[in-house]
């Protein structure tokens, strides 16, 4: 946490260095990171400076016309747009936008877009996996990304035939640093969470609402992840220290999309033609503690589960799983379809390829490598099974490398 908000005073002693000036609250993690990435690029580039300004929403430490007119271009959050208002084009300073959820009415801004939608639906399809069976959402209201998180979640669960029970209850004031809210704000949750049938799966939109969910479980003593898994999004280590415990979670490509905005920005001042601003979807999950478990009733289905995601980089097969549990291949199809509706042949294939789509996603390893790390020891018949599995190649599954 920040002692005092950072707010720079903007000199030009170099007329040919160019500053740029980074909007945002520094305490939110997203904003940290997405700020990295742009860092990453000023530092690429001759005689450009990038400042932070953080913002912190009704301290009076904004910035003012002046400020924005000193500077050469903006990298400005959605929340921060309307510090530009009506005088955005009368301040004559390019900009570009990061993390904005793209809508019919922002196509036009130049941005880089994050896809809440594909967020929500990854977060549920790792629950679902889990074997909950009931599963809850946890928003803020009246807050866009957050509501499209949730319709994507509840999509998605629904293609399973699963409800939701949605709630818009988590804090608003999204900071782990504010302890005389929290006992109001625990004492709504806690509410919320009594009501719902155990065992659990929880998406909550954000992983400082997961701390929060995670502090008022535990006041009403419930077993994470027994009663209630929670996952979260954002990859956020504040908040998973604040909750004492491990946070599952939805990571979202936050660098990746500073570096973007600052490409962005960079060819609007050149007057390079813009482009179609992208879309970036979610990187991967992360399982943690809060989700470490496998609500199957069966013990023999949970304990196979169990090992296939311990040795899923192994090539486990079904003959060694009915070796180690001492059962038969019959006896572990015939539960595995009563309670996955799956094959236990089909499952290992899932989740193999699953972990391969994460690795991928992740942008860190070739092909090559990930084929063996998800225990397909022959890249060509991985190749093959992944894009008849996914309708695409393992090489156009990963992201396209930001720009230089």
């Amino acid at each position: 946490m920040l002692s005092a908000p950072y707010c720079p005073t903007i000199h030009m002693p170099n007329p040919k260095r160019k500053h740029w000036l980074f909007l945002g609250d520094l305490e939110e993690h997203s904003v940290r990171e997405v700020y990295r990435g742009a860092a990453e690029y000023a530092a690429r580039q001759p005689h450009l400076d990038l400042v932070p300004w953080s913002e912190y929403p009704g301290r009076g430490n904004g910035p003012t016309s002046d400020d924005l007119r000193q500077a050469d271009g903006l990298l400005i959050a959605d929340v921060d747009l309307p510090l530009l208002g009506r005088g955005a084009t009368r301040l004559n300073v390019p900009y570009a936008c990061y993390l904005l959820t793209p809508t019919s009415h922002n196509r036009r801004i130049p941005a880089i877009f994050m896809d809440n939608h594909a967020v929500g639906r990854m977060a549920a399809e790792h629950l679902i996996q889990r074997g909950y069976r009931h599963l809850a959402s946890f928003g803020l209201p009246d807050t866009l990304w957050s509501d499209l998180r949730a319709v994507g979640f509840r999509e998605a669960a629904r293609e399973r035939g699963l409800n939701v029970h949605s709630h818009d209850s988590l804090p608003t004031a999204l900071q782990v640093y504010r302890p005389p809210l929290m006992h109001a704000q625990l004492e709504a949750l806690k509410s919320a969470l009594q009501s719902l049938p155990k065992p659990c799966g929880i998406f909550a939109v954000c992983d400082v609402g997961a701390s929060y969910i995670i502090r008022a479980a535990r006041e009403l003593g419930l077993r994470i992840p027994d009663q209630i898994g929670v996952i979260g999004v954002d990859d956020d280590p504040i908040a998973g220290s604040a909750a004492g415990l491990a946070i599952s979670t939805v990571e979202i490509p936050c660098r990746e999309a500073g570096w973007r905005a600052a490409a962005l920005l960079a060819d609007r001042i050149q007057g390079k033609k813009p482009t179609d601003s992208p879309v970036l979807p979610p990187v991967r999950v992360i399982a943690r503690t809060s989700t470490n478990a496998f609500m199957v009733a069966d013990p023999l289905v949970r304990r196979a589960l169990e090992l296939i995601e311990d040795r899923r980089a192994e090539g486990l097969t079904v003959a060694e799983i009915v070796r180690i549990l001492q059962t038969t291949p019959v006896t572990l199809g015939q539960r595995f379809r009563e309670h996955l509706k799956l094959t236990p042949a089909k499952y290992i294939l899932h989740r193999r390829l699953e972990h391969a789509k994460d690795l991928l996603r992740a942008g860190e390893l070739s092909v090559a490598e990930v084929s063996d790390a998800c225990g397909f020891h022959d890249c060509s018949y991985f190749c093959h099974v992944f894009k008849r599995t996914t309708g695409t190649s393992p090489s156009a599954f990963r992201p396209a490398p930001p720009p230089r």
